[in-house]
């Protein structure tokens, strides 16, 4: 364990986020014991050895040059009047997991704005096949355990869950609506197997640990289960270590594991 790291990640943690930890003592082993986060390319090289680096670095490349998505997105927030980081390496990293897995089905919970789910779309069209169900219970108010920490913490007035979404991108994309512990069981009846899961949505231990279970369940041998706020609950944690699985902390405070 690198104990210089784990310093100076607590050192350089902005006081209120000190707090929420001490607040958590549940976590506080789980914070110090957690793999130190990789880059979006030491990541993708991690979970799929046996692509070279230069592909994934064309890949990426691919995307960071796509002129028209990145225009797309930004002529929209500029029309609703709400901006997020459309740069963020999370989203390039979900972008080049799905490049690379080269996925028939993706399933994500938790839409909101629905830049996740533009890049997912963008890495299915750019590989020519795929499909992308996402499940999203509408952001109306604020959330708490999944907006109230959130910059924007509801959907804008007469906005839908997705509304960043380039309409192009929509024809490899259905949205359900509703409570993910009600709507997946139907998602997963009618797609049997999956090969990419990706949780976003209410981060409370219970949700998260159903949510990965389900999704589990379904992903096929060599699946990649991804997961956002990592550290909001110990349910990422407890879950790959009850199937022994090391996982990656990617970025910041995100997770994923292969199948």
């Amino acid at each position: 364990m690198n104990m210089s790291w784990i310093w100076r990640k607590v050192t350089a943690l902005p006081v209120g986020r000190i707090c929420r930890r001490l607040m958590q003592p549940g976590m506080i082993p789980i914070f110090i014991s957690m793999p130190q986060p990789k880059s979006v390319a030491e990541s993708s090289q991690a979970l799929f050895p046996d692509e070279g680096g230069e592909t994934i670095l064309n890949m990426r490349k691919q995307l960071l040059g796509n002129q028209s998505f990145f225009s797309d997105l930004t002529a929209t927030m500029h029309k609703v009047g709400q901006y997020h980081d459309i740069h963020d390496d999370w989203f390039q990293f979900l972008y080049l997991v799905t490049r690379l897995a080269k996925p028939m089905v993706v399933v994500e919970t938790g839409v909101f704005a629905g830049l996740s789910t533009a890049f997912i779309l963008q890495a299915i069209k750019d590989n020519g096949r795929g499909r992308l169900v996402s499940v999203d219970l509408p952001a109306e108010n604020v959330i708490v355990g999944s907006t109230d920490r959130m910059h924007d913490s509801a959907l804008p007035p007469g906005c839908d869950p997705g509304w960043i979404v380039p309409p192009a991108l929509k024809v490899n994309h259905s949205l359900v609506v509703g409570n993910s512990q009600e709507v997946l069981p139907r998602v997963f009846e009618k797609h049997r197997a999956i090969d990419v899961f990706i949780h976003d949505s209410l981060h409370t231990a219970a949700h998260q640990s159903f949510e990965y279970a389900i999704a589990w369940s379904r992903l096929r041998e060599g699946g990649i289960l991804l997961s956002d706020d990592i550290f909001w609950s110990p349910a990422f944690h407890e879950f790959c270590r009850k199937h022994r699985k090391p996982y990656l902390h990617v970025v910041e405070g995100r997770g994923a594991v292969r199948k």
